[in-house]
């Protein structure tokens, strides 16, 4: 049988290759035949990742110290990869990072910190590769690595700087493949969405994120260990060959048409201004009470279970609040519809159905509307009535 991602005898450099992503596709081109120069600052966790590298796949690596912001580094880096391989057929630009703070404290250091490492960095690697080794040749693959953020805005975890220069990765990577993909040089992007790595562990495993990514992602999950290394290997490999200026998003879906939807950060500021809480305090018994009589089959709060009804909650909130909808109708219908798919919503509802209860809810709704009440109160008025 054929192996289409055969890679035997090239040679790949990829950046941010000590920890995490990084390690992970290098990996994954080795297991491909490929040789692999794994770049990054520490040198010894370096050489760690380079002899696994060749004591699993049997493939020569090795491990070479850069500052991807310091452009003699850079080219002593290329320098010593072309002496010792003579080729570079492989980019992987995965070096970044990523301060997170609003964007009223962020620092002009800050931010050049950002664009240094994050888009220049890459330009600079890209430059000098292909430069000495694929231009040359005719022949090269990058594979630069953006983000989700790249596409899209976020309101969970403020972070201007690194949205810009993961945007500018994106349209650097457009303008590369369009100058270079007539001289043999492919250029794509990979935009990740949120996966494990040692950087983002700690983040990723606290319970508000994790109610953030149910709510947010429609996998409804984080991206596990070796679902990015498809990706990587696609666009490495010979099958990618008419494959240019791709920006691929590998983020379960979270960027879908470019939308963000309103986040569980606004649901918990919305749930604060309630005349009882519905996250956290006494008041969290009360509300599963209200809510719970909503639920047709007679089934009790213990029986629901807390997580569920708060999946139900977030979702619900998140319609009131969200201002995508321009009239208190079209508002209200879309609660409508989510109290419909509520052993969607809630995992361990399945097959629960909602419903409004009775005539006397479609009263209050309308009087409400009429009135013109605020719709946060017209939905209070809805729950304390059931």
């Amino acid at each position: 049988m054929k192996n289409y991602f055969d890679l035997t005898g090239q040679v790949a450099v990829v950046t941010g290759c000590s920890t995490g992503l990084g390690v992970q596709m290098a990996r994954a081109l080795a297991s491909q035949g490929a040789r692999i120069a794994a770049i990054a600052r520490r040198q010894n966790l370096l050489d760690e990742t380079a002899a696994a590298i060749t004591a699993e796949f049997g493939t020569e690596a090795v491990g070479i110290s850069c500052d991807i912001t310091d452009t003699a580094q850079v080219q002593a880096a290329v320098k010593a990869i072309m002496e010792r391989f003579g080729r570079i057929d492989i980019l992987i630009n995965n070096a970044g990072t990523g301060a997170v703070a609003p964007a009223e404290d962020i620092t002009d250091e800050q931010f050049i910190q950002e664009m240094n490492v994050d888009l220049l960095g890459s330009f600079k690697m890209a430059r000098e590769v292909a430069k000495h080794a694929m231009l040359p040749a005719k022949y090269g693959r990058i594979i630069n690595i953006s983000s989700m953020y790249g596409l899209v805005g976020n309101q969970i975890a403020p972070c201007a700087p690194y949205h810009a220069a993961k945007g500018g990765v994106v349209n650097m990577t457009r303008a590369l493949a369009a100058e270079w993909g007539g001289k043999g040089i492919t250029v794509n992007a990979i935009c990740p969405g949120y996966f494990y790595t040692p950087l983002t562990e700690e983040t990723l495993n606290s319970e508000f994120f994790q109610n953030y990514a149910k709510q947010m992602i429609p996998l409804a999950r984080y991206g596990k260990e070796g679902e990015l290394d498809t990706a990587a290997l696609f666009f490495s490999s010979a099958l990618s060959a008419y494959v240019n200026g791709t920006i691929l998003p590998v983020d379960g879906g979270y960027g879908k048409d470019g939308k963000v939807t309103r986040n569980a950060a606004e649901v918990m500021e919305t749930s604060q201004s309630l005349p009882i809480g519905f996250w956290k305090g006494s008041g969290m018994s009360v509300v599963l009470d209200l809510i719970a009589t909503s639920l047709s089959g007679g089934l009790s709060v213990k029986e629901i279970g807390e997580q569920g009804v708060e999946a139900y909650l977030s979702q619900v909130f998140i319609m009131i609040r969200t201002d995508l909808f321009g009239d208190k109708e079209a508002m209200l219908d879309k609660i409508d519809e989510t109290l419909k798919n509520i052993e969607e919503s809630a995992p361990r509802n399945e097959g629960v159905k909602v419903r409004w209860p009775g005539q006397g809810m479609q009263r209050i709704r309308k009087e409400n509307m009429e009135l013109g009440i605020p719709v946060e109160e017209t939905y209070w008025k809805m729950v304390c009535e059931m």
